[in-house]
């Protein structure tokens, strides 16, 4: 009995998503202001590029938690460090039964900036909710 009420408060608490939308893409300033909007992105200056979104939920919760995940080329650090991307999982306010924020990458030289396809997205539970793909030339 205690394991079916555990379930069953489990699945209470899970969100129900209504809409999730990219409000906007392509490169942004180092404040967050949307620039342009493109999925093509020119290697050589230092660039900041991802996507906004919105994501409606219906939930009593005043934040929730999402994996961000960029996913790029493989990527050598003057350290000798190698990465082929990374996933967080983040806190997000929930104002007003929605959730509004950004994932953006910040290239501060062409080094931090592999020629490529790079993947963006959101989940929770293993489940995209806005994802957005970028060729980087």
């Amino acid at each position: 009995m205690a394991r079916f009420i555990f379930l069953f408060s489990v699945f209470l608490s899970i969100p129900v998503w209504a809409d999730t939308l990219i409000t906007t893409y392509g490169v942004f300033s180092k404040s967050g202001e949307h620039l342009q909007t493109t999925d093509q992105i020119k290697m050589g200056d230092p660039v900041v590029f991802g996507f906004c979104f919105t994501i409606e939920a219906e939930t009593s919760e005043n934040r929730l938690t999402f994996v961000e995940t960029i996913k790029h080329p493989l990527l050598v650090k003057a350290n000798g460090i190698e990465s082929i991307g990374y996933s967080v999982p983040k806190k997000y306010a929930v104002i007003d039964s929605s959730v509004e924020a950004c994932v953006l990458y910040e290239a501060a030289s062409s080094a931090d900036l592999p020629t490529g396809i790079w993947e963006f997205s959101i989940s929770q539970g293993g489940r995209d909710l806005a994802f957005q793909k970028f060729t980087v030339e």
